[in-house]
């Protein structure tokens, strides 16, 4: 059987019985295709440009970070914030790497 990224979303959503998922919950894939089989995954609190780039090395095609990769701040970005994003985007779509961000199930984890 071929585990897709889904179903391990889907692992981390029966778990986590604790998030209101039909509420507002930050728990959601932020980047890339999440039907596709899963290789490799890393695990990290913030998928960093060095952290994707040692995927891309490990051969990695699922990332799950605790915090956002995409720290935007509102409306009118400054020039390097997008072309940081846009860098980020660039690395992640080269390796087919897609960021799940898993927060509230790690953060509300009772007791």
């Amino acid at each position: 059987m071929v585990m897709k990224i889904k179903d391990v979303i889907e692992c981390l959503k029966n778990e986590g019985t604790w998030v209101r998922w039909n509420r507002c919950t930050r728990d959601r894939v932020l980047f890339g295709d999440d039907d596709q089989a899963v290789k490799k995954i890393g695990v990290c609190w913030v998928a960093t440009n060095r952290v994707i780039e040692q995927a891309l090395e490990k051969g990695i095609n699922f990332i799950i970070s605790h915090e956002n990769i995409f720290y935007t701040t509102g409306s009118h970005l400054e020039t390097k914030l997008v072309e940081s994003i846009e860098h980020k985007k660039n690395l992640l779509s080269k390796g087919h790497i897609c960021v799940y961000r898993c927060h509230d199930v790690w953060d509300s984890i009772p007791e």
